[in-house]
């Protein structure tokens, strides 16, 4: 039986990196409801949803003949109200909220990706997210067009090359940075200035490098020492005062997404679109000045503004870290305490489903290298140990279908996907809109706090049951089966192209198909479908008929 559902979503707060004209940010879907749902005449009303096209998205998703992150186009945005999500919170502290016939993206026991509802994850199920190193550009600040008015005394360069320099500096900024101004007659920012302020002495190595890297690019500073809250004759904290008017206009328009305060604090887009080695200074900067633990193995970045923990949680997992998230902190790792890292880990069923069945294959005792999840019930496993075993394989003793198996596992071993365990599911009240996004070829992309592969919403449209549902219906049935089953839920959803295309095939592949449609309106389904069918209404249930029966399977 093939079941489509034909609406599903994730919250408004639900985190997602895009590109929007080309430019990367790391935003919201309400965010993005403001960007493209602002102009009614671009809104297309469908019964319960409201569809807009948009030709300037890009978001990440998975290329599933590599297994590589990549960016992909979008088509659509949509939302629908929903009164209930489902809440699955993760292990290392993401969370995402989604309906629950939203399908998110798992490995089956064959190594597949599959959809599976948000309604049927349970605890200790796995989910998948991914670290990879996305390419860069060599990019410049431009400060020029950030002047209020071009003084012949001005030394600062008006364009700032992102080095790993410049980038360490724009990271201790967000980390420990602040903005002064003051107002012209005319209410223009004037006279700005970023200060930078460290712990003196105990951090004057620190000092000294914000300091030279100022001056290398002929930034004008002024330092002061000052006292602390509780005695201001101790002094205790050095200012370094970066006095640039363009720099400062700079950091208010893109390292704060509302006031210039700290939870406010955000990464600026361009910091996203840099080369590998510029990315990592500018974590390392905001590390030196809001982190602990040790660079290269774990370390801590704590912070009021929520926001620039999910910047950070993004911006390391496209660097090639992994990244944890937490209510006033994100981790970035590394190595932990364990010989692997947790984003090397895959489900471990597939591979020995395989390892038994072309033992014979196997120059090593895969056994033993998979002892503790044979014998200790561990479900995951780190893909080195699975590296090891598949370089071990006489790819020349396997049959056609196992050597398709072999390539399809090298591909999920080599890909920047990995698993992460589920801790906690629960219905929540919501009642607001909810929104998915159309990719079309692809059908995933990746949101939450902490990255999670999602499927993609269909369009609702012609295109689903050209491809779906017609290469369902068109496929092949084995002899001892009469006829196969098409059940479209939330049929009446449906755009009237579609349901002309779906009429279309209902009598093309009526002798080899049935096909269910779920409508809560049927008035809404075309006329000559409506006469092809046989219907069926049900009243709603009655409260206590559904306690009855829920309260039958639990006793059973």
């Amino acid at each position: 039986m093939y079941m489509l559902e034909l609406n599903a979503s994730v919250t408004k707060d639900t985190p997602i990196l895009v590109k929007v004209n080309g430019k990367t940010c790391r935003t919201t879907f309400e965010e993005l409801d403001r960007l493209y749902f602002n102009n009614d005449s671009k809104v297309l009303k469908l019964y319960d949803g409201e569809y807009v096209k948009v030709n300037d998205l890009d978001v990440l998703g998975i290329d599933k003949s590599t297994g590589k992150v990549k960016w992909f186009k979008a088509s659509w945005i949509i939302r629908h109200k929903a009164k209930y999500v489902v809440k699955i919170t993760l292990k290392g502290g993401g969370v995402i909220k989604l309906t629950g016939n939203h399908s998110v993206l798992v490995i089956d026991e064959d190594g597949n990706l599959v959809e599976k509802k948000a309604s049927e994850i349970r605890p200790d199920d796995y989910l998948i997210s991914f670290v990879t190193t996305l390419q860069g550009d060599r990019k410049v600040i431009d400060l020029e067009k950030h002047i209020v008015r071009n003084h012949s005394r001005l030394k600062a360069k008006k364009h700032l090359i992102l080095n790993e320099k410049s980038a360490w500096l724009l990271g201790l900024y967000v980390a420990e940075g602040a903005l002064g101004f003051r107002k012209s007659i005319s209410n223009i920012l004037t006279s700005g200035q970023a200060v930078i302020t460290v712990s003196y002495p105990k951090e004057i190595s620190l000092a000294t490098k914000v300091i030279d890297t100022a001056l290398s690019y002929d930034i004008p500073i002024y330092i002061n020492l000052v006292g602390s809250g509780f005695n201001r004759e101790r002094l205790s904290a050095m200012q370094i005062r970066l006095l640039n008017t363009a720099l400062a206009r700079y950091l208010m328009r893109e390292a704060y997404s509302g006031g210039r305060i700290a939870r406010f604090k955000r990464v600026p887009s361009i910091i996203y679109e840099s080369h590998e080695k510029a990315r990592i200074a500018f974590l390392k900067g905001v590390y030196e000045g809001d982190g602990s633990g040790k660079w290269g193995s774990v370390v801590r970045i704590i912070s009021k503004s929520k926001d620039l923990l999910i910047d950070l949680a993004w911006l390391a997992r496209i660097t090639g870290i992994e990244s944890s998230i937490y209510d006033n902190e994100v981790r970035l790792i590394w190595k932990g305490r364990m010989k692997y890292k947790k984003s090397d880990l895959l489900p471990v069923k597939p591979f020995i489903k395989f390892f038994k069945k072309i033992e014979k294959a196997i120059n090593i005792n895969w056994r033993y290298v998979l002892r503790h999840q044979l014998y200790e019930g561990k479900e995951t496993v780190p893909k080195e140990k699975l590296k090891s075993i598949m370089e071990s394989i006489d790819i020349g003793k396997l049959n056609k279908e196992e050597y398709e198996t072999y390539k399809k596992l090298v591909t999920l071993i080599n890909s920047d996907i990995h698993v992460i365990k589920v801790t906690d599911t629960e219905v929540i009240s919501y009642g607001d809109y909810v929104y998915d996004i159309s990719v079309p070829g692809n059908e995933t992309f990746f949101a939450g706090a902490i990255p999670i592969l999602l499927h993609n919403s269909d369009e609702r449209g012609i295109d689903v049951i050209r491809s779906k549902v017609k290469e369902f219906a068109r496929s092949k049935l084995p002899a001892e089966i009469p006829f196969k089953i098409v059940l479209l839920d939330e049929a009446d959803n449906m755009t009237a192209d579609a349901q002309q295309a779906l009429r279309r095939l209902m009598e093309m592949y009526v002798g080899v198909t049935r096909f269910i449609l779920i409508a809560n309106y049927p008035s809404k389904i075309i006329e000559p479908i409506q006469s092809r069918c046989a219907v069926f209404r049900f009243t709603p249930l009655k409260k206590e008929d559904v306690i009855a029966r829920l309260k039958w399977i639990a006793e059973k």
